[in-house]
């Protein structure tokens, strides 16, 4: 047997084998959730008199069709004896981002992760909440590390998803959040915090004083976004968002040689950007310790000095690696070199070819390729091609000849000969 259906067929036994152990009312409410609203019937069903386990299924289904309407049938749930009915209804007035007076179950409630649920599905709800602020700064000084992780979550969803700009905060929100990031060292809740102040445009200097001296490096990450500061860190999460936020030709040309490559080509791309340290740029394209390195050197190169760029190009356009070749394209069309492109669209990889084409000889040529990408790339450079009436045997034979193919994969290069063909005037 074939190695690929072998492993295709143990695939779907490891599927079916936990679906053959459950009970006939899971698998139909499983099967229900997977129709979507066609499968409404039988969900409804089991919310209103099945056991916990089927209303829990039922809830969760419900909530992944993330439709309003079906709200007030979920709201009964909410008081169900059984938690894990509880839970399931909550989440699914969260997923469904489904406005409800919270307070009430909120002060009942003792179980500490439904209270987290409930602090989060206040923060998604749409429009939100009148007292949505007030009731995510209670669970604030709750004593329970997952509620005031979730109070955390639901205030940046909050003012993540209600509006452009972001949900702007009350000022006495704003001082509980400060106070939160100070009384928590829990990494979760600290990131929850930083990331509703960066949206917020919130720039309280001692919160983010404390968060770039924080253990953890996506901490001092966030702290970097917001401040927009350029800082030496030994985390390269951290490092690279400080070449981001805060480039300059000396924080470049000093983290170009660094260890992690993430934050070596963030450097490299930085040098061309700021058009800095053409020599050096240069000679990273000529040795650079990786492909990656010296293609990223090459495009800086292109941008910061065009002459100095030619001939590194001249010197890359045999390099062994395709993905080098493609970048050695790019950086041929960046500064015009027409020899370089002619010859790289005659590259034995279609990528390579697809990245140096340019002139309508070279995507006429392309058309007759047997690589998907490369013949799309050829039709959509022939769009407002003057002479395109002359190249309609070309097209049509092209179109005809992967239609014969009868493959799914070529639909958007088949598509895009049909434009083509539809856009010369021959009836």
């Amino acid at each position: 047997m074939d190695f690929a259906v072998a492993r295709r067929l143990l695939a779907g036994l490891f599927v079916l084998l936990p679906l053959a152990a459950q009970a006939p009312g899971d698998r139909l409410l499983l099967e229900a959730e997977q129709a979507r609203e066609a499968g409404l019937p039988a969900i409804l069903t089991a919310l209103a008199g099945g056991d916990a386990r089927s209303q829990s299924l039922a809830a969760r289904a419900l909530g992944r069709l993330e439709n309003l309407a079906h709200r007030d049938v979920l709201i009964p749930l909410l008081r169900s004896g059984n938690p894990q009915v509880r839970s399931a209804a909550v989440a699914a007035m969260a997923q469904m981002r489904a406005p409800f007076a919270w307070s009430a179950i909120l002060r009942a409630g003792r179980d500490p992760n439904i209270r987290a649920m409930i602090y989060e599905a206040i923060g998604r709800a749409k429009p939100p909440a009148i007292d949505a602020e007030p009731l995510l700064v209670t669970g604030f000084t709750d004593r329970g590390t997952r509620v005031r992780a979730g109070a955390a979550r639901g205030l940046e969803s909050l003012v993540r998803l209600n509006g452009k700009p972001p949900h702007q905060l009350a000022p006495s929100t704003t001082s509980a959040l400060h106070a939160a990031f100070a009384a928590n060292r829990e990494e979760e809740i600290r990131e929850l915090i930083l990331l509703t102040m960066n949206a917020t445009g919130d720039g309280d200097s001692a919160t983010f004083q404390s968060a770039l001296a924080d253990p953890s490096p996506q901490v001092r990450r966030l702290a970097v976004i917001g401040t927009r500061q350029w800082v030496r860190d030994t985390s390269p999460l951290v490092q690279y968002e400080a070449l981001r936020v805060a480039p300059s030709c000396e924080h470049a040309v000093a983290a170009a040689d660094d260890k992690d490559d993430h934050v070596a080509l963030a450097a490299v791309d930085a040098l061309g950007e700021l058009k800095c340290e053409a020599a050096l740029l240069a000679s990273l394209a000529a040795k650079g310790r990786s492909w990656r390195i010296r293609a990223h050197a090459l495009i800086a190169l292109a941008a910061a000095d065009p002459a100095r760029a030619r001939p590194a190009i001249t010197a890359m356009l045999d390099d062994p690696t395709w993905q080098a070749r493609v970048y050695v394209a790019k950086a041929a069309r960046a500064v015009n070199d027409t020899a370089a492109l002619s010859k790289l669209a005659r590259d034995a990889e279609p990528n390579v070819r697809i990245a140096a084409l340019t002139t309508l000889d070279d995507a006429m040529q392309a058309l007759t390729s047997g690589h998907s990408g490369l013949i799309l790339a050829g039709a959509q450079r022939l769009k407002n091609a003057p002479d395109l009436k002359a190249r309609l045997p070309q097209l049509i034979a092209a179109f005809n000849r992967l239609t014969a193919g009868g493959a799914m994969t070529v639909r958007d290069p088949r598509v895009a000969l049909l434009t083509r063909i539809g856009e010369v005037d021959d009836p």
